[in-house]
């Protein structure tokens, strides 16, 4: 049985709760004895899972037909699972019952009992254990049951929802008493091996090295700060948990009981580091440490990490990787707001912000906090206290919800009643399409009592949304925040009072020399101090810190599948920055180097129409034709999606009926239309880009599109849709796999050859550079001068937009909704890259523009090093490309060599493999060894070496394209 591994995107509210039913007058509730009506349910349903004869139509019949779910929790799907439907839920125990091989479901009796909340709800609830054989395992369950009168009068109980939770490995027992004991010092090796490797040594990672620790199972913890701790120690002073501590427990060491009920940040730094010295956890952290790559290897079914600890390069090799890096917040998201020169005052960032008091000290008066969401409430609090005024600027209303609504034991406040496990078992082990709702109805209740609470602070201008319209479990959920707990210590006072004043329904659009203007032309001012906010929501963050972790085919090839009932969601980048979070920004521009100022002079008059002949080779011409795809390109992939449309009008109204109820065709068609309009936005942030480097009127490319326009020219489609393709290529983890065939051979290939770079840099030259991520990762090596050629404006321009906005992540594009042809599932069609995966450092790599045997006249003898990467066979003249890397390279320079002979573009000459090499020998080359990474030899006697390498951009397609890419190092004699 095959479970999907990234089901569509959803939204809790809308897509995943039902309607709850109404049961309190079916029957008189107080005449049920819950044991008594909840064993004949559980008794057949051991029956059927244990595999006696009883038929799936009848056990379909158990469940209640119009709204039944069950959610696993690793008991028998190893994940957590969410289904729905009497025969889906029973088809698919039926499979992993027998696999499992579960045994008899014992009832717990005293669980049995009748529960009631608001909204006219009342069920049967009761929990049962079992155990598994395959593996042997010990579980929980529970089930909730509606009663159902059926047309022959009697009372049947049917099953509402049911849930199943792993509670313990039968073959690895737990012994809390090895966490006393002393853990041994991982040592000073540049070598290590373990069972386990945690990346993250905060709360998490730690938590879970103690589990391991009491399973006698060894771990290693890789942290990225000194001490344990510095997670909570490098936050704001004022920072606090907004949930009462008992939610939030710690296993094996609870927090003191005189600890406050809502943490702050000191006690939570004290108590994990009780909790790490408590169990000795220490010496298997290795502080200060950062991985700086991933691999795995199939036939070991090992981990191998290559590490910086304390400045060491060190690697490490395990059976199992936990990624415990946390939801991703400590990651800055820093918003683009124009003008930031403009701005006389510093910036800080959260992860440099420490309290209101510091930033007086150093002279300011007054703050702006971009963001209305219980962090934006702490600084405002915090800055008011110090003797800062305070500004708030909300983009959208905010919902509120009292503490007292927050910690209702009928919500989350259950763990204040119960223990831990208890409470545990009763919020998380349910289908968040029921339990999610339940808390919120009481909620929504207590807000109906008091529907005035919160007048005031509206009529002060801050726009508050209360329970009865927003719901906390699809906050948390969805967005992992983006709501108020109003804890009553004064921060909703100081807006109420006009203390602290609010501008709702604006945001910020420029920075001004004081402060900033808005988007609806007014202006705030603060100096020196600007605080703003930038967030993501959890599945955003957490995929950005797996892709910093992990290479991207060890992202793939992990259980990564979302449920759609779960916690996280295949969801498209855009819709993930809705979060209402406080981030005071901090931002350090890289300026260019000498170098590239130079070149981009250089191009600009190389761009001016008085240079050279105007025709429509000329570099402007061709700049402006590039900028008429991208200006066009919601109209023309538009104008191909509408050719679909058309295409599907062609078949018959039945198939029409069948396609859209399985799939909904027309709503797909819809979505890619939407997500055209969403890459159509950064294309014209592209564009705009474009411009300002290129000095543009957009009055001249307006009349030149509209000139080509009117002679029929339509602007380019597929190069820009490669351009942004290539944005996957080359900048996402995603094409990790592509570049990992291919930057090896050439990466090491000038280690190889340059060793020494002591002495100055070494001038290398990368032609054919796409959007150049090859000559980064070149530069990064240290000891490299390094220049980049491109002839394509599409790629030229995508690349500009990098070094405009470089930062990791801070870029979305939806790659392949133009294709649609072999996706395995439409998630994949769907799905939204955010690129760069690293920074663009723009003084490192110098690109010049144009034809390569053109664009290096007057420099013959000028590098050290030239790399061709699939690069030789798009020339026109494959000879020309021989006779520039000949005269550009020094006497003693090293030509490297990788990529396929897919001769294209009308080629003069088209050489096979050995007449390349004779010809090569002829023009006073010689080939020298190339590193084994670059594959095997290709002929017997020639340096010369082949290695499957995919082209591609989809790694996800139901089709590979890979070539027998060759490869070879030459000197130039």
């Amino acid at each position: 049985m095959h479970f999907a591994d990234h089901p569509p995107r959803f939204d809790l509210r809308r897509d995943i709760y039902q309607k709850l039913p109404k049961t309190d007058n079916i029957i008189d509730w107080k005449t049920i004895n819950p044991l008594e009506a909840a064993l004949p349910v559980i008794e057949s349903l051991s029956s059927f899972v244990c595999g006696v004869d009883i038929k799936q139509l009848d056990i379909v019949d158990l469940f209640w037909a119009r709204q039944c779910y069950w959610r696993d929790t690793l008991a028998l799907t190893a994940h957590l699972r969410t289904f729905s439907g009497p025969k889906e839920i029973t088809a698919t125990l039926s499979y992993l019952s027998r696999a499992r091989e579960i045994g008899s479901l014992v009832v717990l009796p005293e669980s049995a009992q009748v529960v009631s909340t608001v909204a006219n709800l009342t069920w049967l609830d009761c929990k049962f254990t079992f155990k598994t054989r395959y593996p042997t395992a010990s579980c929980l369950g529970k089930l909730m049951m509606l009663p159902e009168k059926l047309s022959d009068g009697q009372l049947h109980w049917k099953i509402w929802t049911m849930a199943t939770l792993l509670t313990a490995f039968g073959d690895f027992p737990e012994d809390v008493r090895l966490l006393k004991e002393p853990s041994s010092v991982i040592g000073s090796s540049t070598v290590l091996s373990t069972d386990v490797v945690i990346v993250g040594g905060g709360n998490a990672g730690l938590i879970q090295a103690a589990r391991l620790k009491a399973l006698n199972v060894d771990f290693v913890v890789i942290e990225k700060n000194p001490q344990t701790g510095d997670n909570w120690a490098k936050r704001y002073d004022y920072m606090r948990f907004h949930i009462g501590k008992n939610y939030c427990q710690m296993p094996y060491l609870p927090y003191p009981e005189e600890a406050e009920y809502e943490l702050p940040r000191d006690e939570l730094q004290r108590h994990i580091q009780r909790f790490a010295r408590e169990f000795d956890l220490g010496p298997r952290v290795l502080n200060n440490s950062k991985v700086k790559e991933t691999s795995y290897d199939e036939k070991a079914q090992t981990w191998k990490l290559n590490l910086i600890v304390e400045g060491v390069q060190k690697s490490i090799t395990c059976r199992a990787l936990i990624i415990a890096t946390g939801s991703g917040f400590s990651t800055p998201f820093v918003p683009e707001v124009a003008d930031r020169g403009a701005f006389k005052g510093p910036s800080l960032h959260s992860s440099s912000f420490r309290s209101g008091k510091e930033l007086l000290e150093h002279g300011a008066k007054s703050v702006i906090i971009i963001g209305s969401a219980n962090s934006a409430f702490d600084v405002s609090e915090d800055c008011h206290n110090a003797g800062l005024t305070v500004q708030m600027i909300q983009r959208s209303p905010t919902y509120v919800i009292p503490m007292r609504y927050y910690a209702h034991p009928q919500g989350l406040g259950v763990f204040d009643v119960v223990s831990t496990e208890v409470a545990d078992a009763m919020i998380n082990m349910g289908p968040v399409a029921i339990g999610g709702q339940l808390p919120g109805l009481v909620h929504a209740a207590m807000a109906a009592e008091e529907p005035d609470r919160y007048s005031e602070l509206n009529d002060a201008g801050f726009k508050a949304v209360d329970s009865t319209k927003e719901d906390l479990i699809d906050h948390l959920h969805s967005r992992a925040g983006g709501f108020v707990v109003d804890m009553g210590t004064g921060g909703v006072d100081l807006i109420v009072s006009g203390t602290a004043k609010v501008r709702s329904g604006v945001t910020p659009v420029s920075y001004t020399s004081t402060g900033l203007r808005l988007s609806d032309g007014t202006l705030m001012e603060a100096l020196p101090i600007l605080v703003m906010r930038l967030s993501a929501t959890i599945p955003l963050a957490v995929l950005a810190c797996a892709k910093a972790t992990l290479a991207a085919e060890d992202v793939a090839k992990g259980d990564t599948a979302i449920d759609i009932h779960e916690d996280l969601a295949a969801v498209t980048i855009e819709s993930l920055l809705e979060v209402h979070e406080v981030i005071v920004t901090l931002t350090e521009e890289i300026k260019p180097s000498p170098r590239y100022e130079a070149e981009h002079n250089a191009l600009l008059k190389r761009m001016s129409k008085s240079h050279g002949k105007w025709d429509t080779t000329h570099p402007r011409a061709r700049l402006l034709d590039a900028l008429h795809g991208y200006v066009r390109y919601r109209e023309r992939q538009t104008a191909e999606l509408d050719k679909w449309r058309r295409m599907y009008k062609s078949t018959s109204s039945s198939q029409k009926k069948v396609v859209e109820h399985a799939v909904g065709y027309t709503k797909k068609m819809d979505t890619v239309a939407s997500l055209i309009e969403q890459n159509h936005v950064l294309c014209q942030q592209v564009v705009d880009g474009a411009l300002e480097f290129y000095g543009v009127e957009r009055d001249e490319m307006t009349r030149y599109i509209e000139a080509k326009e009117k002679e029929n020219k339509a602007a380019e489609r597929v190069s820009v849709s490669q351009a942004l393709k290539h944005y996957v290529r080359d900048w996402t983890v995603s094409g990790l796999r592509e570049r990992d065939a291919a930057y090896p051979c050439i990466i090491q290939s000038l280690e190889q050859y340059f060793p020494d770079r002591s002495q100055g840099d070494v001038k290398v030259l990368l032609p054919g550079a796409g959007v150049g991520r090859l000559g980064h990762e070149v530069a990064a090596l240290g000891g490299f001068e390094v220049t980049t050629n491109e002839w394509s404006m599409y790629m030229n321009l995508a690349y500009r937009f990098l070094e405009k906005h470089p930062r990791v992540g801070s870029n979305n594009v939806h790659p392949f909704i133009d294709g649609w042809s072999h996706h395995a599932s439409t998630a994949d069609m769907f799905r939204g890259v955010a690129f760069p995966d690293r920074p663009v450092n723009t003084s490192a790599v110098v690109l010049v523009e144009g034809d390569f045997t053109t664009a290096f006249k007057g420099q013959n003898g000028h590098f050290d090093a030239l790399v061709t990467h699939f690069f030789i066979d798009t020339a026109r003249n494959l000879m020309s490309y021989f006779e520039t890397i000949h005269g550009l390279l020094r006497k003693g320079g090293i030509w490297v060599n990788l990529g396929p002979l897919l001769y294209g573009t009308g080629p003069y000459v088209q050489l096979s493999l050995d007449e390349i090499i004779a010809v090569v020998n002829a023009m006073g080359f010689e080939f020298v060894d190339a590193p084994e990474s670059c594959g095997e030899l290709t002929f017997a006697d020639e340096k010369v070496r082949g290695r499957e390498a995919v082209y591609g951009f989809n790694e996800r397609a139901l089709v590979k394209n890979a070539y027998n890419a060759q490869s070879w190092v030459m000197r130039k004699k």
